[in-house]
């Protein structure tokens, strides 16, 4: 009998498989023999090392997959938003929860202007909300604000905002990234308890 095998190697120089030729006879095998068994054993760790990276890129995209819609399923029970401005060129970008708690339509207005993100704006804060944005674009300086959004519906919606700029082009903003979170019911809860503690003070001075 006859043998000629050669090692099939990884980028780690790990052994993965060895490549053969087998006769039942005495056989002394060629350069040509050796040469063919260490071209397949090269095209064979290819394509084993290629199959690994197709296995981790769709296991990264898997588990990218689940982080997204854990952080989709984390802002709707927070009733928060996010979102990203990128200054230069004016790109705003809203998740999910952004688009239904300003009530707008994903399908009507799937790129985000200025105009559309300050749109559901109660007038009489447009003013701060707009120096705020300013501060931001000119200074890098954006400070926690509570504003009002007139909705479609009728409604008014109470939040909080805040963002950090993330990127700098020749020391002036260039993107930003921020938050809006529902605050309506913790706003109505503390009216509420606000009248509660008025309407003890005004009996205490009445006794």
């Amino acid at each position: 009998q006859a043998y000629c095998g050669f090692p099939v190697l990884d980028n780690n120089q790990n052994v993965i498989a060895i490549t053969c030729l087998l006769d039942d006879k005495p056989h002394e095998f060629s350069e040509e023999d050796q040469d063919l068994l260490r071209i397949f054993g090269q095209r064979i760790s290819m394509e084993l090392e290629r199959q690994q990276h197709i296995k981790q890129r769709l296991e990264t995209e898997e588990n990218l997959r689940h982080v997204q819609a854990m952080m989709l399923q984390t802002e709707r029970l927070a009733a928060i938003g996010s979102w990203e401005w990128e200054i230069p060129d004016g790109k705003i970008r809203w998740s999910p929860e952004m688009y239904r708690l300003n009530q707008i339509d994903s399908a009507e207005f799937p790129e985000i202007t200025l105009e559309v993100a300050i749109s559901r704006v109660d007038p009489m804060d447009l003013e701060s909300v707009n120096e705020n944005m300013h501060q931001a674009m000119t200074r890098g300086v954006w400070k926690p604000i509570e504003y009002r959004l007139k909705l479609a519906n009728g409604q008014t919606r109470t939040v909080k905002a805040d963002a950090l700029v993330i990127e700098y082009q020749q020391s002036i903003p260039s993107k930003l990234v921020g938050f809006v979170q529902d605050i309506s019911e913790l706003k109505s809860a503390q009216i509420e308890l606000e009248k509660s503690m008025e309407a003890v003070r005004i009996s205490e001075r009445q006794q």
